[in-house]
């Protein structure tokens, strides 16, 4: 990152370009924000489109709902999802970063357009930063953070209604601690529009720290044409042609750049390209559009964009490498276990359970009775009716408040049930059985035991 030699952190004073990439950012922006304000509010069915609903211990998506017993759908998808992460920065280095990272969505499409739109243009608010305090500096300042307050405020509940049903949130009937996780992620998100900002990147981010691990020297990237940009052609305000150590240059033999600091500019982490690789950089691509708009009008290609390591440096570049073919295999390898634990899905879950007082009890009509308590769980979004059957117990018959248990959707039923066996002389003093419990395809299998009570 740049720096004044104070040793400080230096404002960054960002001037926005209008060039591919960025009307890329803005497309994705605002696909992305639109897609994380209307999660909560679109339903598949009667269920929630995504929610990790902390209260009912369950997860929604696309209809489908997951609960405990799903534990290895759910970590297999996330690590699916990392291998596919990581993938993508070995091919396409920090696209994540730079296009998809709420951070970077946040950042640039909430706080930069909203300072822009209050202080005006880069020069404006470099002076108004200068400026001595008065009421005209107070006035923008507190609309500004009154704006990234109410930013964050739509943020932090947005994000919690993700964990917590959006209509209860609404009506006030979520618990406090719902409310007291969204204050806090709201206060936190407005100290990183306000303030934090590219540090989180720089500093707190977990990704960022493991990116040089995941990439190699043929990984996309950008980068800077030294050999055809050096040295600089420095213009008047820069005192003259200069190269890369800061010496004066004669214009005979000068490179492409001219020195005019756009791409610096227009950077939101506040480096310079054109001083090589850097943790800093998130591949935003914005110093390629910048670059491109300065060499376009000099009739020139630009000196910044997507290119490799290994390019830069003269070698001749790998498409066909180890890693994303090995990142690739483990993908489609664990794909196809998730997919058949998802097709293995079921949306009914049932626990069965031995009802509290004595294992058996005789009854007059030489039947042995015993008791147990089923406990239903319907994971659709349309109301079930399940019957119930008996697996292993011959002559056994089940007696229960009704011969179908209807359950509706989304609910959860406990069903009272007395399983009834004549008694018979060489029956075993336990035996196993299932209890099967079926709706259409759906069907599960609970394994228990019937005391006959004959004695062994």
């Amino acid at each position: 990152m740049l720096n004044d030699g104070s040793g400080k952190r230096p404002p960054i004073f960002l001037t926005r370009i209008n060039g591919r990439f960025e009307q890329l950012h803005k497309l994705t922006g605002t696909i992305l924000i639109a897609l994380f304000f209307a999660g909560p509010w679109t339903s598949f069915g009667d269920h929630p489109f995504l929610q990790v609903n902390l209260p009912e211990r369950r997860v929604y998506l696309l209809g489908q709902v997951f609960t405990a017993l799903d534990t290895p759908i759910i970590w297999m998808g996330v690590l699916v999802g990392a291998l596919g992460l990581g993938l993508a920065s070995t091919l396409l280095g920090r696209i994540w970063c730079g296009y998809a990272c709420p951070q970077t969505v946040f950042l640039h499409e909430f706080a930069h357009r909203i300072e822009a739109w209050v202080e005006g243009t880069r020069v404006a608010r470099m002076r108004l930063a200068q400026a001595p305090w008065s009421a005209a500096k107070f006035g923008k300042k507190l609309l500004k953070w009154s704006l990234f307050a109410i930013a964050s405020l739509l943020v932090g509940f947005t994000a919690m209604a993700y964990f917590e049903h959006a209509e209860r949130i609404v009506d006030g009937t979520a618990s406090g601690t719902i409310y007291l996780l969204a204050g806090l992620l709201s206060a936190l998100l407005f100290a990183d529009l306000a303030w934090f900002r590219e540090q989180f990147c720089n500093y707190l981010c977990p990704y960022a720290r493991i990116q040089s691990v995941l990439q190699d020297p043929h990984t996309l990237t950008i980068g800077y044409d030294a050999t055809r940009g050096e040295p600089r052609r420095g213009t008047e305000a820069h005192g003259g042609p200069i190269d890369l150590s800061g010496n004066t240059a004669s214009m005979k033999g000068a490179g492409d750049c001219i020195d005019c600091g756009l791409c610096v500019a227009v950077c939101p982490q506040g480096i310079d390209i054109r001083m090589g690789f850097q943790l800093e950089c998130i591949s935003c691509a914005r110093c390629i559009d910048a670059c491109h708009s300065v060499m376009e009008r000099r009739g020139k290609v630009t000196l910044v964009d997507y290119t490799t390591e290994a390019t830069l440096q003269g070698e001749p570049l790998r498409k066909l490498r180890k890693r994303p073919f090995v990142y690739g295999a483990l993908i489609l390898a664990l794909s196809g276990v998730l997919a058949w634990l998802v097709l293995d899905h079921n949306e009914l879950d049932a626990t069965l359970s031995r009802a509290p007082g004595p294992l058996f009890t005789m009854l007059g009509d030489h039947t042995t009775q015993n008791q147990f308590r089923a406990h239903v769980v319907n994971y659709t979004g349309q109301p079930q009716t399940y019957e119930l059957s008996l697996q292993g117990l011959s002559d056994a018959q089940i007696i229960s408040p009704a011969a179908s248990i209807p359950v509706p959707a989304g609910a959860e039923r406990d069903i009272p049930l007395f399983i009834i066996r004549e008694a018979s002389g060489d029956s075993s003093r336990t035996i196993p059985f299932n209890l099967i419990i079926r709706a259409g395809h759906d069907q599960v299998s609970r394994a228990a035991t019937f005391k006959s009570g004959h004695p062994e």
